[in-house]
């Protein structure tokens, strides 16, 4: 219930957000504001690197620690992936996600989504790797509004 109710709160945000972006948008353009969107993911890149190093100690980065750590940082905006481990590889797949609801529910075209989550996505994966040089990332952004993203970290060997 919890889960469901942070994820509304945050759909309810982004929401809120979406209409600001529109607006910034037409001020500055969508470039300016999607790379002003995208920069919120060194944040997150640092955030991320930083509970990974925090629970890591001196163990090497490993799936198991990969999972956690992203789990705890999902769960604040109310998002459950659908996790799977394969070696040196950590998939998870979207079906629901609070951010693309809200900003499509202010108008937020597909598209612009889209680039605004990439981008994002490319910056954190940067942040990243800069700490942990044998990991990276990618993300599969959803074809349609209806179809799940996917995102996948590999640990390289």
């Amino acid at each position: 219930m919890r889960k469901r109710k942070t994820y509304k709160a945050t759909s309810s945000s982004l929401s809120m957000y979406g209409g600001f972006f529109k607006e910034a948008s037409q001020e500055v353009g969508l470039e300016k504001a999607v790379a002003w969107y995208a920069n919120q993911g060194r944040q997150m890149g640092a955030q991320f690197a930083g509970a990974l190093k925090d629970e890591l100690g001196r163990k090497t980065l490993n799936i198991a620690t990969l999972e956690s750590v992203y789990t705890k940082m999902l769960d604040v905006f109310g998002i459950v992936p659908k996790f799977q481990k394969r070696r040196s590889t950590l998939t998870m797949t979207f079906s629901q996600c609070p951010i693309y609801d809200g900003l499509s529910s202010a108008g937020v075209d597909h598209k612009t989504i889209e680039l605004m989550c990439s981008q994002m996505a490319s910056a954190e994966y940067e942040v990243l790797k800069s700490a942990f040089p044998n990991l990276s990332g990618c993300v599969k952004f959803r074809s349609t509004p209806g179809e799940a993203c996917v995102e996948e970290f590999v640990i390289i060997k």
